[in-house]
């Protein structure tokens, strides 16, 4: 089984959707016969390096907010993180742009490290208050997973991957994903969003029975749903 996984780093739900992921394959009878692919998506690829903004902040001026919306809404996912035992601290989360941060996981699939680059990556993001735009700081991420040093600082001065997360990013509006996460099987069978553990054990389970959860963001943005495109 072909499993594909459109996603972004600056995704909260994205995170928690990939938790809830790893324990629906944890009882998954077929496990050893599934391949995990997690494929770039990126929510924001104008965003600078660094907002200079907190979550909040961003929230609140991006989509008009009050200082009170913008927590309520970021308080939702980090209760829904508790519940797959993450932590998030959305108050210190600096939003900034991800597209190193694909690139680097795009380098660090090459060295069998792509999975644990990502999740270090979601793990400095909303847990740590790091800045995951930040070459320095991705770097240093990068080395804590056990990658080169000098060949993490070849591939973020350079475009190296560039072109995989690009292609990535076009693919996933033919495969129809309009929110992430948003997982394929085998190139037919799909469920955009965050479901619960039991609905994606049925769908490894039973293919067919994949639905794709509604849309219900009417603006690009995030909800318990997920995030849409």
């Amino acid at each position: 089984m072909r499993l594909e996984v459109w996603s972004d780093i600056a995704c909260p739900w994205c995170y928690i959707g990939k938790e809830k992921l790893d324990k629906a394959l944890a009882q998954f009878e077929g496990r050893d016969d599934v391949e995990v692919i997690w494929r770039s998506y990126l929510l924001d690829p104008d965003a600078p390096a660094s907002y200079g903004l907190t979550m909040p902040q961003l929230l609140a001026k991006k989509y008009d907010m009050t200082p009170e919306e913008a927590k309520a809404a970021t308080a939702k996912s980090t209760a829904a993180a508790r519940e797959v035992g993450l932590t998030y601290n959305m108050d210190i989360a600096q939003p900034g742009n991800t597209y190193d941060g694909h690139r680097l996981v795009h380098y660090a699939n090459t060295e069998g490290k792509g999975e644990a680059m990502k999740t270090r990556l979601w793990q400095a993001y909303f847990t740590k208050g790091e800045s995951v735009g930040d070459r320095e700081t991705l770097v240093r991420l990068a080395k804590e997973v056990g990658l080169n040093e000098d060949a993490v600082r070849k591939v973020l001065t350079s475009d190296q991957f560039g072109q995989q997360v690009k292609a990535e990013d076009a693919e996933a509006e033919k495969v129809g994903v309009d929110l992430v996460p948003f997982f394929l099987i085998d190139g037919k069978h799909s469920i955009s969003g965050v479901v619960s553990t039991d609905a994606l054990l049925d769908t490894l389970r039973n293919p067919a029975n994949a639905r794709p959860q509604p849309k219900t963001a009417s603006k690009p943005g995030c909800d318990e749903n997920g995030c849409a495109i």
